[in-house]
């Protein structure tokens, strides 16, 4: 007589498949909290502040890169650095918080970038 088992590896699909989902979960709430942080804390960014000082409010950067290298936005014409904070979700949720900084690393301006 042969004995009939179930699908061989079903309760490990079943695992791997609820790790995936806790993950997506996870990131999800992350990125909310992280988005709406950067959000509030952005407006206290001001013009003649250190870029550093900046840093130290938002955390660290996305990126930072001379103005307009990664897209053009418009950079005031002095702009010699810009630093990046991407939304958690970009590129699906396209909304990037910049600063550009002046030669001497203060802040300039601080605006928020949303592709169409």
């Amino acid at each position: 007589m042969t004995e009939r088992a179930g699908p061989a590896g079903s309760g490990i699909g079943c695992f791997i498949a609820a790790g995936v989902l806790l993950a997506i979960l996870c990131y999800g709430v992350y990125g909310a909290r992280h988005d709406a942080r950067i959000a509030a804390d952005f407006g206290r960014v001001t013009a003649g502040q250190p870029g550093e000082s900046a840093i130290g409010l938002l955390g660290r950067p996305s990126w930072r890169s001379p103005c307009q290298s990664r897209f053009p936005y418009g950079a005031l014409e002095d702009c010699a650095e810009e630093i990046v904070y991407a939304s958690s979700f970009a590129p699906l949720k396209p909304i990037y918080w910049t600063i550009e900084l002046g030669s001497d690393g203060r802040v300039l301006r601080a605006h928020q970038v949303s592709s169409p």
